[in-house]
């Protein structure tokens, strides 16, 4: 169950992200309460590097971007996984390595989301 709340955690907190502006996005932060969390600067930094990956030209597998906040010392690192066609729109299916830092414990999450390009342009997590 506790898996299962980390893995809605990080989908809700990316959907979040990619779908606010970055003032809405500041201000909400749907990692707390769920073990180690992620600040707003680890979100932001997290949406950068999902948009990098997303937003490529000739998206090749393989491709990874990496992100690290030095104040949190969060970071991670975004895997293109696949490339694909789901109900006509191109898909990415991105694996995430996240390194949650607090005090002086590290703990490692792993987690993997589809994304999908809707017909105005926007990346979207699929359904």
């Amino acid at each position: 169950m506790r898996a299962f709340r980390r893995s809605w955690a990080v989908t809700a907190g990316l959907a979040l992200y990619m779908g606010l502006s970055a003032a809405a996005s500041a201000q909400i932060n749907p990692f707390r309460g769920y073990g180690p969390g992620m600040s707003d600067e680890d979100l932001r930094l997290l949406g950068e590097a999902t948009n990098r990956l997303n937003t490529r030209e000739n998206a090749v597998v393989g491709g990874i971007e990496a992100w690290r906040d030095a104040q949190s010392r969060g970071g991670g690192t975004a895997t293109l996984k696949r490339v694909y066609q789901w109900r006509g729109m191109p898909c990415h299916s991105i694996s995430y390595d996240l390194l949650f830092a607090e005090r002086a414990e590290s703990r490692k999450r792993y987690y993997t989301l589809e994304w999908c390009r809707t017909s105005d342009g926007a990346w979207k997590i699929r359904d």
